[in-house]
């Protein structure tokens, strides 16, 4: 099982990759067909991710978590998820996944030469609070990746109505309101994850260390 993980490990990080380089050329040049592909080669990736995610998970009986090469397959899988989720609820805004997947990419890559083999998880890892604590954190982190996708390309098509370029590209974008819209949604969405990662890790503390903060 062990073996098979790095396979699936490169295998996502190339796609990731692909998508990194589609999304930089489609949005530098407006190349519309390029970011019209993303999705085929980020879902595989995705895919690829999670099997990754569950053989870590799998491997060391707990929620990966622990080092920075746990941290970058649990925290690129949510920002990569969410991502997915947005470009399914509007696939207008692809190039919205120009700051999630290169920065996924760049967190796993860093995990896999710090530590790739994982650390041992000590007894105070071992805990329920610590997976939500963890689990929402992680949800907080992706949902602040694509709200700053969202606003980058919030500020790119403002920039291209307030020169008064008539670009095609552009102009398919969703309107200025919408994506201004969804990208509050996100950062509420961070900002609501963020507060509840931050009370269960207080319980969790109070349980380990007998005080809410140490």
């Amino acid at each position: 099982m062990y073996q098979l993980e790095p396979f699936m490990f490169w295998g996502s990080v190339y796609c990731y990759t692909m998508a990194t380089v589609m999304l930089l050329i489609g949005i530098i040049f407006n190349k519309e067909k390029l970011l019209h592909s993303v999705p085929y080669v980020l879902i595989p990736g995705f895919l690829l991710h999670t099997v990754v995610f569950i053989l870590r998970w799998s491997l060391t009986g707990y929620l990966p978590a622990n080092g920075e090469y746990e941290n970058g397959i649990t925290g690129g899988w949510f920002a990569i998820l969410l991502t997915i989720v947005l470009i399914v609820m509007k696939k207008e805004l692809r190039a919205a996944a120009v700051v999630s997947v290169p920065v996924t990419l760049i967190f796993m890559g860093y995990g896999f030469m710090v530590n790739a083999g994982g650390q041992p998880h000590a007894a105070s890892l071992k805990s329920s609070w610590l997976i939500i604590h963890v689990l929402f954190a992680q949800l907080a982190f992706g949902s602040y990746l694509v709200a700053s996708g969202l606003g980058l390309v919030y500020l790119l098509k403002d920039n291209k109505l307030r020169k008064g370029f008539a670009s095609s590209f552009y102009s398919r974008f969703p309107e200025l309101p919408l994506i201004d819209e969804m990208m509050f949604k996100f950062a509420v969405f961070g900002f609501i994850a963020d507060a509840i990662m931050i009370a269960s890790g207080m319980i969790w503390a109070k349980d380990l260390w007998g005080s809410y903060w140490k």
